[in-house]
């Protein structure tokens, strides 16, 4: 099976008045056909502005690329032409957009920005469109959508938003889905709905999903792979199975100690990370997690730790991890 996406070495960097703001800083990876991969870490982490990156939609200015490569299918985001981009956004590469409040049209029906992708990507006729959309609708759990389609974004809830924007997303069936909090604002059983949609469409069409997440159980019911990120850079990357049963990075320790199970004592208080992320503008020098870190030592405040590798599928970058 192929790569669908390489990312080497990215950077994305925010302008500000007096400082910049390195809120991605020497990310790598790769995708495979057919994968689904997940991406954790708290908020502020760098993993929206990575998605987003993918697409190139990060605003320059105040964003700017310093150095990186993101590689689709053979072609080079980075320096794609505005024709080419607009033919692999929402074909090819299709978004969730983790807020569904502001990534909706409020002055356009909700008929009219779904048809719009497929009349454009999909050459459809109107009819056809507004046929596909209102199964869509359905598909995602939106009551009499035939009804529903008609109307604006201010006459849906939060909820309801976010299952129109998914249904957006998967309109073409694209190559790659990027969810961002695909689940947030959902109740359970709409929760488990989408996610089986997205399993749908990765094992019919073998549609390649990039899955951004506070949810490690979700994390652990789709994903083959995981990424963990912190103050913009992977801190460690495994296998879904590896991540839970031996993880290696304290920041990933702290987090799985971070969230409740069901076997723990009724009233058994949650063990909270220390300390807040860092501010991605005054970095700590080293490594970026050592001011929260209960194993670091004098070494990680001067340098920041090279990549451990554990096995061919399982690295981490701390100077307390052995190989």
């Amino acid at each position: 099976m192929g790569k669908i996406l390489s990312v080497d070495d990215l950077r994305i960097y925010f302008k500000m008045d007096t400082n910049i703001v390195k809120a991605v800083d020497g990310l790598s990876f790769d995708l495979d056909e057919g994968e689904i991969l997940g991406v954790v870490g708290e908020s502020g982490s760098g993993k929206s502005v990575t998605c987003l990156g993918l697409m190139d939609l990060n605003p320059q200015p105040p964003a700017y690329y310093p150095s990186g490569k993101i590689e689709f299918r053979g072609t080079n985001i980075m320096k794609a032409t505005k024709e080419q981009l607009r033919k692999i956004r929402g074909n090819e590469i299709s978004m969730i957009f983790q807020d569904p409040m502001s990534s909706l049209n409020p002055f356009l029906t909700v008929e009219t920005q779904l048809c719009e992708v497929l009349i454009e990507h999909e050459g459809m006729s109107s009819d056809q469109a507004r046929k596909k959309s209102i199964e869509m609708l359905a598909k995602v759990g939106i009551p009499s959508p035939d009804q529903r389609i008609k109307q604006y974004p201010h006459q849906f809830s939060g909820g309801m938003r976010q299952r129109v924007m998914i249904a957006m997303a998967l309109l073409c069936r694209p190559k790659l889905l990027i969810a961002d909090e695909p689940t947030t604002a959902l109740d359970v059983t709409i929760q488990a709905q989408i996610l089986e949609l997205m399993r749908e469409l990765n094992r019919e069409y073998g549609t390649s999903i990039i899955l951004i997440t506070h949810d490690l159980g979700v994390v652990a019911g789709m994903s083959e792979r995981a990424l963990v990120m912190y103050a913009g850079k992977i801190v460690e990357r495994a296998s879904t199975k590896d991540l839970f049963e031996k993880p290696q990075h304290p920041y990933t320790h702290a987090l799985l100690k971070s969230i409740p199970k069901l076997t723990d004592v009724k009233g058994k208080s949650l063990d909270p990370i220390p300390g807040l992320p860092p501010d991605l503008s005054n970095l700590p020098t080293g490594c970026s997690f050592h001011p929260r870190c209960s194993r670091a030592v004098e070494k990680c405040k001067e340098s920041y730790p090279e990549v451990v590798t554990l096995d061919p599928t399982h690295k981490a970058s701390c100077w307390e991890v052995n190989a």
